[in-house]
């Protein structure tokens, strides 16, 4: 069992997510981790004469002293619980089965269909900030389709063939 585990290729990106999560605990340290807590104070300065742009400038009137800034945190809000089409879809068996959450659907495959794999993908015009897009690959017979992380289907690597094999596909995103 633990041999198919480590071949599978969910390791490597759990051991990425792993050391990536952390970095950025030893960089950026957790709330009250230096031994504070979450109060902050703020003294007083004098407005400036000439306005300045940024996010955090802020003008606080003479007759104050002093600013005391509390951050408040709700420990009852949680993110909203998974959808039924998403417990669905993890129930499945792997390359079984997609979920499009644009639709908040799972569709299952037919037997002859299956998730081969996932790549991530970037395509932008250089110089722009371009964040990777993951793309589901598909594979029926010989006709190979990707799905991007929007549910589209990338036309632009399909042929009519491919798009013909998955015409149950583009039928459930319509």
């Amino acid at each position: 069992m633990w041999s198919e585990r480590l071949k599978s290729h969910w390791l490597p990106v759990g051991v990425f997510v792993a050391f990536i999560a952390f970095v950025a605990g030893l960089a950026y340290g957790l709330p009250g981790s230096d031994g504070t807590d979450d109060t902050r104070t703020v003294e007083a300065v004098e407005p400036t004469p000439v306005p300045t742009v940024g996010m955090f400038d802020i003008a606080i009137p003479d007759d104050v002293a002093t600013v005391t800034v509390e951050v408040i945190r709700d420990p009852a809000a949680q993110s909203a619980p998974p959808s039924q089409a998403y417990v669905e879809f993890l129930g499945s068996p792997w390359g079984t089965a997609i979920y499009l959450d644009s639709i908040d659907k799972v569709i299952h495959l037919p037997s002859d269909a299956r998730v081969t794999g996932y790549v991530t993908s970037i395509s932008c015009v250089p110089g722009t900030y371009c964040p990777p897009t993951t793309l589901t690959v598909l594979e029926r017979g010989s006709a190979k389709i990707r799905i991007d992380s929007n549910d589209n289907i990338v036309t632009q690597w399909a042929s009519p063939k491919d798009l013909q094999a998955f015409q149950f596909l583009i039928d459930a995103l319509k």
